[in-house]
């Protein structure tokens, strides 16, 4: 009886030692980790993304100041350029249109015969002066006037480069914001002061008024002659915004307003008109200037996608600047070696790592198990969140928030993720690819930390849920194989029901 008993014990024993391997062997899983945390001092946020945070729902939606702001950093070089010191003045151009009706005036763009240039502005008790900018006159006026000078209107590059000289000034006159041209509630008076008034607003060379009192036609793909209204003026709020250098919008050559003018460009230094008029040119020093924003701000980046970004989306990328709570993420995704230990685990089929509200019959074998298993370096896909938490629970981790999975790769407050430019994916839907690929083979898309495919392979399950939606949905980050490259953006989410899977959504695991 007592070898009986024994036996009985010994392979009791060995049940209990097998339930306890069993019990934990997501703890024995090797999942390698990369510690997430950083105790450096806060960073301040750049003068520009806090510009355009504060503005955030204004910016979406203008597609004007979407596409204009978010032109990237590019270097024109500038040579033998003289510009008017200030717009030209309605006085002037009525010189002009008494010079044209003794002399034949060519329209120049565009087709026509008998060409009158004309302001609708003349008869005007203040925008009529002749000592206000020229307004409410067309493409076709201002590029006649340019052309019988002896010069020609602005290309809109060269315009923006005199803006923002050679050290890519944020407004014409440095990089904070200046109000002082706004002295009247209304923008009528504003845009009817007289010509040099506000000489806090002329750039360090001494180009008066750029971008304040009145826009200004400028030429786009010079010389075909595309016109072109940059700057901002006195009616266009909020003006923080709109007195950006790189602001413009294609318009209408017919288009006038009280509110747009215009200078005129020189090879020369010229020093009158034909019809009388005395010129005042600034010589603008050759060499490289850089047009758009300041590379160093993050947030002109964004705007291509504003309307997919929520504030706290954009924020999220803005305002980073340390961690708040440390814990570490897995290097890569989870792969099919990894989840086929844990189907294969006792408790898992018992559901002991099950989350309380999962439903009834839920089944963590993906639909493609069998075909899954010929590549088991690839990550585990076809799995729904429940799935991917139980694993997770196994592996003595859980799955990352939203805003965790923001920042284990967004430490370097870069809207990609290993710099401001999208990565060279190779495995997108662009070049007709329908699988993942092994979770260490990419070495294009890797942070800095040194995480894998935060950017693409496959989308990932968080632990975050949407409740605005109808129907409770979890958050999912990151691009994939199946979705374009312009996923890979590190503000990229989509959604999805926690009981649906897809061939392109895998996960990977936190750990506190």
């Amino acid at each position: 009886m007592k070898k009986i008993y024994a036996t009985i014990a010994t392979i009791t024993l060995i049940f209990f030692i097998f339930l306890l391997t069993d019990l934990f062997a997501g703890l024995l899983i090797d999942i390698e980790k990369i510690k997430i945390g950083n105790n450096k001092k806060t960073t301040k946020i750049h003068p520009i993304d806090k510009i355009l945070l504060d503005n955030f729902a204004y910016l979406k939606k203008s597609e004007i100041l979407q596409k204009s702001l978010s032109i990237p950093p590019t270097t024109y070089k500038l040579k033998n350029i003289y510009i008017d010191k200030y717009e030209v003045r309605q006085g002037d151009f009525y010189k002009f249109m008494e010079y044209s009706k003794k002399n034949k005036i060519r329209k120049v763009i565009g087709v026509g015969q008998d060409f009158k240039p004309k302001t609708l502005s003349q008869n005007h008790k203040i925008l009529g002066e002749n000592y206000v900018a020229a307004n409410n006159i067309s493409f076709y006026d201002v590029t006649s006037y340019c052309h019988n000078t002896g010069g020609r209107l602005p290309a809109t590059y060269e315009w923006m480069a005199i803006a923002g000289g050679k050290t890519s000034r944020t407004y014409a006159w440095g990089d904070k914001f200046d109000n002082s041209s706004y002295v009247y509630d209304d923008p009528i008076l504003n845009a009817g002061a007289k010509i040099g008034a506000h000489p806090a607003n002329n750039t360090p060379d001494g180009v008066e008024n750029m971008s304040t009192m009145v826009s200004e036609w400028t030429m786009g793909s010079y010389p075909h002659g595309d016109p072109i209204i940059s700057g901002g003026n006195s009616y266009l709020k909020p003006a923080e915004l709109w007195t950006m250098n790189p602001v413009y919008r294609p318009e209408d050559p017919k288009y006038r307003s009280v509110f747009v003018g215009f200078r005129c460009v020189y090879d020369e230094n010229l020093k009158t008109t034909a019809w009388g008029t005395n010129l005042n040119l600034i010589k603008i020093p050759d060499g490289e200037y850089t047009i758009g924003l300041k590379k160093q701000a993050k947030m002109p980046a964004l705007l291509p996608h504003i309307s997919q970004l929520s504030y706290q989306d954009a924020a999220s990328i803005i305002k980073q600047d340390r961690i708040k709570n440390n814990f570490k993420i897995s290097k890569y995704e989870i792969s099919i070696a990894d989840y086929q230990k844990f189907l294969n685990n006792t408790f898992v089929k018992l559901n002991f790592y099950a989350n309380e509200s999962q439903p009834k019959n839920n089944k963590c074998k993906p639909n493609n198990w069998q075909q899954q298993l010929k590549n088991p370096r690839r990550p585990i896909t076809n799995i729904n969140w429940y799935c991917a938490y139980s694993f997770a629970k196994f592996a003595g981790g859980r799955l990352p928030t939203s805003e965790q999975w923001m920042q284990s790769v967004n430490l370097h407050k870069f809207i990609y993720p290993n710099s401001n430019n999208p990565p060279i994916i190779t495995h997108s839907r662009e070049n007709n690819i329908n699988h993942p690929i092994d979770i260490k083979s990419d070495k294009n898309d890797i942070s800095l930390l040194g995480l894998y495919a935060m950017g693409a392979n496959v989308s990932e399950w968080t632990s975050t849920f949407n409740l605005s939606k109808q129907n409770i949905q979890a958050v999912i980050k990151g691009g994939s194989f199946a979705l374009d490259k312009s996923n890979t953006i590190l503000t990229s989410k989509r959604y999805l029901h926690p009981t649906l899977t897809s061939y392109d959504i895998g996960f990977r695991v936190v750990f506190d």
